[in-house]
This record gives structure tokens, sequence and C-alpha cells, in this order.
């Protein structure tokens, strides 16, 4: 993502998912132990060995009908759908 933080608080506002534990600029970990959304910077790297970058391509997450408006789309060519 070019902004984890806008789509942090996107991803919060319109579909209730909670920040899990790690939340920065770069990484952000959202829902709860029964399942992780993970968002990260574009391009980032991966930690421990910082030798592969985040994937890119297109992505749509489904997810079981929560509080929400849905389609949510935090990019052209991601969304997360009903």
């Amino acid at each position: 993502m070019e902004d984890v933080l806008a789509s942090v608080a996107t991803l919060s506002e319109e579909l209730a998912i909670p920040n899990y534990y790690d939340l920065s600029s770069t990484f952000a970990s959202m829902g709860s132990h029964d399942g992780l959304l993970i968002i990260v910077q574009q391009d980032r790297f991966w930690f421990p060995t910082k030798v592969s970058k985040s994937a890119r391509g297109p992505l749509t997450v489904r997810v079981e009908p929560l509080a929400g408006k849905f389609p949510v789309n935090l990019s052209s060519n991601i969304s997360i759908v009903s």
C-alpha cells in the first residue's frame, strides 16, 4: 500500500476491522487471533532476511458479512468484498 495508515483507517471505519497488534507507517496487523490481515508499505522488505519485497498485483479479499459497507477499494487493484 502506498499509505498504510490511511488503509488502516479506511478498514477500521468502513468495516470495523480492529488493529491487532503492530501499527506503523510501514506495517500493520488487523483482525484477531482467528484471522489477520497484514497491511504493508509498497515494496517493503520482509524480515528477518530483508531479501524479498512484498508482493504486488491484483488482490480481492472476501470476508464474512460484518457491519460495514462493501466493497471497500483500497487502491485500483486491491478490494475487500463480502
